[in-house]
């Protein structure tokens, strides 16, 4: 039997609105000029996965400025699981795509201490993954884990709000 997958509902959601040229409610609420958005787009499946490819490849088509930052292997379940070394190793395989050889969550930190560190961006997308991101009675589900590392970190700045998910 075949099995047909589907990207969670959270990511179809965020990719929808990001597709369609739309800006944030609080950059227009702030009167900032429309136009494409900074883009750090994150999962749980590795940085070569088919759902982040083609989020990526969507996303640019529509103008948008793209960086994946995400796990060099699949961390699938990893959850909220951070690395304990000092340092973690990054491969640069091709522009705008970083490989961190880590955890969902050290991939988001990296990529907003490093990558944006002069300039958040504008939007964090996680979870363009195959297979469901949610589930009743367990911890948060990677994908999950990885906005709330980007939230957080952010949240110090003021440049976030309630996830989508939440």
């Amino acid at each position: 039997m075949r099995h047909k997958h589907a990207l969670p509902v959270a990511a179809l959601l965020l990719g929808t609105s990001a597709l369609a040229g739309t800006v944030p409610a609080t950059a227009a609420a702030h009167g900032e000029p429309a136009g494409p958005l900074r883009i750090l787009l994150t999962n749980d499946d590795g940085y070569d996965a088919p759902g982040i490819r083609l989020m990526f490849q969507r996303l640019t088509a529509a103008g948008h400025d793209v960086t994946i930052v995400a796990p060099l292997t699949n961390q699938s379940g990893a959850g909220t699981k951070m690395m304990s070394a000092t340092t973690v190793t990054v491969k640069h395989p091709e522009p705008r795509v970083w490989a961190v050889d880590g955890t969902p969550g050290d991939a988001v930190s990296f990529g907003l201490a490093e990558v944006f560190a002069g300039r958040a961006p504008d939007l964090v997308i996680s979870g363009t993954n195959f297979g469901s991101s949610s589930t009743p009675c367990a911890p948060p589900t990677t994908s999950r884990s990885s906005s709330s590392t980007a939230c957080g970190r952010m949240r110090r700045t003021g440049r976030c709000s309630r996830p989508a998910w939440a």
